[in-house]
């Protein structure tokens, strides 16, 4: 995601572009914590499934990777020696050509302003320019049982004039938060626009030279539609975005970045998919 608006902000980034960089060729390294009693985050990506958990692969180690179908899932727990204690599993339920389902069991504690992990699943998809995808539908459906938490819900694509450029950053970042707890986007607020239907406030920042543009809602939104291509639209019409230049590098994925507390998710992110370019 584009970060926090505090001083930890850039570290968090650099450390999440060596996870999302390395992760599959760090997904051998060993946890080095016990098991826990924990909370659950839960995902799903693409059409419409059954609430009820077939567990079809477990990831507990640092990084550790699964892809089936055209999906990806990472237990991407770079920052996890920021935090004093904690542990977090992810167990992929169910893989298809139309979605990825999974959830997470998670606690941190410590380390308050720094982020522990970023629980991923992404739809891995053709590299071309943004200005040539006709459509980038999904689907959401997620709640959590608490909130007294520090974490976010978003979506989270990298663009790039490169179309090699490595896929954990980008020449512009755009993010499409669905809920936040105790954090915020990297940048300033330039207002509340309007898409895909819904009021959003809408951040812009820096993160080094990255563009990065967040979209923000004013409350959790816990079922959501849209087609991602407005927001690239919007910036492209009103904030000057190569959208012809500009190629989608990122595998289209949903997150959740935690940073600190214990919660119990239950996610269903479903999507209009396959994708159709």
């Amino acid at each position: 995601m584009g970060g926090y608006n505090s001083a930890s902000t850039k570290v968090w980034r650099s450390a999440r572009r060596d996870g999302l960089q390395n992760g599959k060729e760090n997904f051998e390294k060993k946890s080095s914590h016990q098991t826990r009693t924990m909370k659950a985050v839960s995902f799903i990506l693409g059409a419409l499934a059954s609430l009820a958990f077939a567990q079809q692969q477990t990831l507990c180690k640092d990084y550790e990777y699964f892809s089936s179908n055209g999906y990806e899932l990472n237990n991407n727990i770079w920052g996890r020696s920021s935090a004093t204690s904690g542990q977090q599993c992810t167990y992929v339920d169910s893989v298809s050509s139309t979605g990825a389902k999974w959830h997470t069991y998670w606690q941190w504690t410590g380390g308050k302003d720094n982020v522990k992990s970023y629980v991923y699943s992404g739809r891995q998809i053709t590299k071309k320019p943004v200005s040539q995808y006709s459509n980038l539908e999904t689907e959401a459906y997620w709640v959590y049982d608490t909130q007294n938490i520090r974490c976010n819900v978003a979506y989270d694509l990298f663009t790039a004039a490169n179309i090699n450029h490595p896929t954990s950053s980008g020449d512009y970042e755009l993010m499409v938060w669905l809920a936040r707890y105790d954090v915020y986007p990297i940048g300033t607020s330039q207002g509340r626009v309007t898409v895909a239907g819904r009021s959003w406030e809408l951040f812009y920042g820096l993160n080094g030279s990255m563009k990065v543009y967040s979209f923000v809602p004013s409350s959790p939104i816990n079922n959501f539609k849209a087609n991602l291509k407005e927001f690239f639209t919007y910036l492209q019409n009103n904030k000057g975005y190569p959208a012809s230049s500009q190629n989608l590098i990122s595998k289209f994925p949903n997150a959740v970045l935690l940073m600190e507390g214990f919660s119990w998710i239950h996610t269903n992110f479903h999507g209009s998919l396959p994708i159709r370019y």
